[in-house]
């Protein structure tokens, strides 16, 4: 009694070599229509990405950009309230800036615990 076993594997995208052949034989153009078709997945998964990408560049500038001039508003508001004597309402709304400016750094820099 002799027995024979065979095995082979594979690991990708796209079918084996040997197996493209053989898509030629089922489907006129079987294997270039399968890569084809993964070009163009492919393309559209990077240019996907790169806007992903761009768009996360774009809202980190005009997020800091905005908490930027909201910060210098608030500081002009305080050394106005100063100037016209009103040093109480200077230290809440100081004091409450500050404190949420810390607030949100806190937050954003504290790492997920799921």
């Amino acid at each position: 009694m002799q027995v024979s076993v065979e095995q082979s594997s594979w690991s990708g995208p796209l079918p084996a070599p040997s197996d493209m052949a053989k898509y030629d034989q089922i489907v006129t153009n079987g294997a270039e229509r399968i890569f084809s078709a993964w070009e163009d997945e492919s393309r559209h998964r990077r240019e996907l990405e790169k806007k992903e990408l761009r768009w996360s560049i774009f809202e980190g500038i005009y997020g800091k950009t905005l908490a930027m001039i909201f910060v210098l508003a608030v500081l002009a508001l305080c050394a106005y309230a100063i100037s016209v004597g009103a040093e109480w309402f200077a230290a809440i709304v100081g004091s409450g800036m500050i404190g949420s400016i810390v607030w949100a750094f806190v937050k954003v820099n504290r790492p997920n615990k799921n």
